[in-house]
């Protein structure tokens, strides 16, 4: 027997609904119930699984979305969240079992040796003593599929992705008898933060009372995902930071900047948007002394070489950095977080994802399928789409299969998420915005997060509503108990405010 099926046998856990065939014919959830233990408090929830069917004018089903929407048994009416994940071509895993949901992976510190096998545990943190809460896997992840292949477009670009997730909403609403007024919190992390600024301008307009978005590792204008071309400056400025916090964690930072990091990072900061940025709006135009000075001051916080950035000129990305940094050790840097390393290798070709040693999710992709069957009844031998690899037929890469590479990123698809959250925010005065970084994050810097908040050009007044904060930790900032609790704290705080 699973593991994760002896740790659900602890708890009450019954059945009222079998899972039907698959894909099941009907919009109706399969239904089970259960009890955990949330910061002292026990709770008695429904969970309900299954798929709502996304229909155009005609009543034609082009796209089908599966969710688990977990309430307590009570069935008052609450605030009620929808979350998601990222890539595009992420399932909503990661915030379900690791995050926000009654049962979590366990961190890795909890094991009394080396895991695997992974295992769950009640969530101490969930969300659901405060707020209802729904998993979302847009089209293309998890269980959610286009009805047809041409359909698939429809779906994988940011103005479709948005579009579709925003009818969810509206059909989720309907089906469940919510009201539309009640209050609506939207979770996003990475690039499901450009899908919650996208959807929360969208559902705003349509006069659904969205009080609160948390973006969680943001990305928000596409320009700011940094393809790291020769013009694209403000990536540069903007990782520069993030590549301070790597180079003081790993003593790569001079004495008068490595005693302590909040220092160094504030004086890095400075000096990025300061001279740095001057001198990088210079161009070919920089005078020679001028260009020296900068690479001296460049290698003195990012811990590089002066002769490795005079090579890139002044302009490292992210790839460089991470396989520069340690270069002296044969170690490469993790893009999620900085702390984690692995062995450089001498294959070179394109960043894999796949083998990057902080994309550790402490099991979540090894655990959720499990979860899904023995627990919420949801038993089929469909495969769970997201983010890389594993599907029929082979793809011929590591990311062959993976949503993101048959994305349509063009400029005509894409969404502007600083513009669209920012008309939300001035549009409903009650709407809150919380905006979460890790420190040790590269693949989304803090730097950059902050750079999108104060260039929204809001009012006083809405800029108030938009707060910014940083956790000590990476990428997936709940991965860790202290970070986890912080972020359900910051969102207590977060409702207090959109519901007074």
């Amino acid at each position: 027997m699973r593991l994760i099926a002896l740790a659900a046998a602890l708890f009450f856990c019954g059945a009222i609904a079998l899972a039907a065939d698959w894909p099941p014919a009907t919009d109706e959830p399969v239904v089970t119930e259960h009890q955990v233990t949330g910061r002292g408090h026990v709770l008695r929830y429904e969970a309900l699984a299954g798929f709502l069917s996304v229909r155009d004018e005609f009543n034609k089903t082009h796209g089908r979305v599966f969710y688990v929407f977990y309430r307590l048994i009570s069935h008052d009416l609450r605030p009620i969240t929808f979350a998601w994940n990222g890539g595009p071509g992420s399932n909503a895993s990661l915030l379900q079992l690791a995050a926000l949901g009654p049962f979590r992976v366990k961190d890795l510190n909890e094991y009394p040796s080396s895991p695997p096998p992974y295992q769950l545990t009640e969530n101490e943190s969930t969300w659901l003593d405060v707020t209802d809460l729904v998993f979302v896997d847009p089209v293309g992840t998890g269980y959610s599929y286009a009805t047809k292949p041409e359909f698939d477009r429809e779906f994988w670009s940011p103005k479709a992705d948005v579009a579709s997730v925003t009818e969810f909403i509206r059909l989720f609403l309907a089906h469940y008898d919510y009201q539309r007024h009640a209050p609506i919190f939207l979770v996003g992390e990475s690039y499901g933060t450009l899908r919650v600024a996208g959807v929360a301008g969208e559902l705003t307009a349509k006069e659904f009372n969205v009080v609160g978005v948390v973006l969680i590792s943001s990305v928000l204008g596409p320009e700011r995902l940094g393809s790291e071309s020769e013009h694209s400056d403000l990536t540069y400025i903007n990782l520069l930071p993030s590549y301070t916090v790597a180079a003081f964690v790993h003593k790569k930072l001079p004495p008068d900047l490595a005693a302590d990091v909040n220092t160094a990072v504030e004086k890095s900061e400075q000096w990025a948007i300061g001279q740095y940025s001057v001198a990088l709006l210079e161009g070919d135009r920089l005078p020679g002394s001028d260009r020296e000075r900068i690479a001296r001051d460049l290698s003195r916080f990012s811990g590089l070489p002066e002769q490795f950035i005079v090579q890139h000129n002044l302009r490292v990305g992210m790839e460089e950095f991470s396989s520069q940094l340690l270069e002296d050790s044969k170690q490469v840097v993790g893009h999620y977080d900085v702390r984690a390393t692995t062995a450089a290798t001498s294959a070179g070709g394109e960043y894999n994802p796949t083998l990057d040693p902080s994309l550790n999710t402490h099991g979540t992709g090894e655990l959720i399928v499990p979860y899904l069957r023995d627990q919420l009844n949801i038993r089929t031998d469909a495969f769970y789409a997201g983010p890389f690899g594993g599907g029929w037929p082979p793809p011929p890469g590591p990311r062959g299969d993976w949503m993101s590479t048959r994305w349509d990123w063009s400029s005509a698809a894409a969404v502007d998420g600083d513009a669209a959250l920012a008309r939300a925010l001035r549009t409903n005065p009650r709407m809150q915005a919380l905006i979460v970084s890790g420190t040790y994050d590269l693949s989304t810097p803090f730097f950059a997060a902050e750079y999108n908040v104060a260039h929204m050009n809001l009012d006083p007044q809405a800029r108030a509503r938009a707060q910014f904060v940083r956790y000590p930790a990476g990428h997936m900032v709940y991965l860790e108990s202290s970070t986890r609790n912080r972020l359900k704290n910051d969102f207590m705080a977060l409702m207090k405010q959109a519901l007074q």
